[in-house]
């Protein structure tokens, strides 16, 4: 509890802003040469990637729906893509953190779905984090082992292009396959958001997604709050209860820009996947 306490005061004094009272800025037409340069510099770290192949099979069977959008439920997460493409085009945001009151709630295949959903347009280069440090979960459900942790960039162990890992022309993967003990040393708002720049800078994603752990795991996800421009929280129906729902909203709501819940695990079969801002 007092690590907890702590993580809240840290948050406090380091978060940003989370009014959105600022709009994007105007972008004159035409590239300047050096927007040019810039361009030809991101691609050429993109074609540095070797792309790897993932089995369509396996990830149907983990519920990784929008990779072959064969199930008609995958439509729900593009109706969930333009609601959060607009808002963030709107203020000017590229980071998303996604988490959920406790485990099994479904976040990792929200944000898995959530990923595959916004590659289908060649136009936005996503990036997908397991921020799940703990207990990583990702590279399961895409069936992919992998040496390359991305808890070693951040621990400065290693550089950032030998860390993700490129599945589409347009997304890349930062996987973790062995769990980290001491998660609080990793993880602190400073550093991430060094982290994060890095990414913006070399990458130029238009959405950087972090699968982040459960509220009730510890002080993690209040430790990387302050780095990130949007926050979400997946509940699971029949599952998630009042109470704690409504203090990890309060925590978003306080510790972040809150964007809203995605009901997981519906009654309703049809559409499973609910949006509400």
């Amino acid at each position: 509890m007092e690590r907890i306490k702590e993580a809240v005061a840290k948050a406090k004094s380091a978060r940003r802003s989370t009014d959105f009272l600022y709009e994007a800025p105007v972008v004159s037409k035409g590239k300047p040469p050096l927007l040019d340069a810039h361009n030809s510099q991101v691609q050429k770290a993109w074609d540095r990637l070797e792309m790897v192949s993932l089995n369509a099979t396996h990830l149907a069977n983990n519920i990784i729906i929008t990779h072959g959008r064969n199930d008609p439920k995958h439509t729900a997460f593009d109706v969930l893509r333009t609601k959060l493409r607009s808002v963030m085009n709107k203020h000017g945001l590229k980071s998303v953190a996604i988490t959920s009151p406790t485990p099994d709630c479904g976040k990792s295949v929200i944000s898995t779905n959530l990923a595959f959903s916004l590659a289908h347009q060649e136009n936005i280069k996503t990036v997908l984090i397991d921020f799940d440090l703990k207990k990583p979960n990702l590279y399961k459900f895409l069936g992919i082992e992998t040496n390359q942790q991305i808890s070693k960039m951040f621990k400065g162990e290693t550089d950032i292009e030998k860390c993700l890992i490129k599945v589409r022309p347009n997304l890349l993967l930062g996987l973790n396959q062995v769990a980290e003990r001491n998660t609080s040393e990793i993880i602190n708002w400073e550093n991430t958001a060094k982290i994060i720049d890095e990414i913006k800078k070399v990458y130029d994603p238009d959405v950087i997604i972090f699968d982040l752990p459960p509220m009730s795991s510890g002080d993690d996800v209040l430790s990387f709050l302050p780095a990130i421009d949007l926050s979400m929280l997946v509940l699971s129906s029949g599952l998630s209860q009042a109470k704690e729902t409504k203090e990890s909203i309060d925590i978003l709501k306080e510790h972040s820009n809150y964007g809203g819940v995605i009901l997981n695990k519906s009654l309703d079969q049809v559409n499973s996947y609910n949006y509400y801002s």
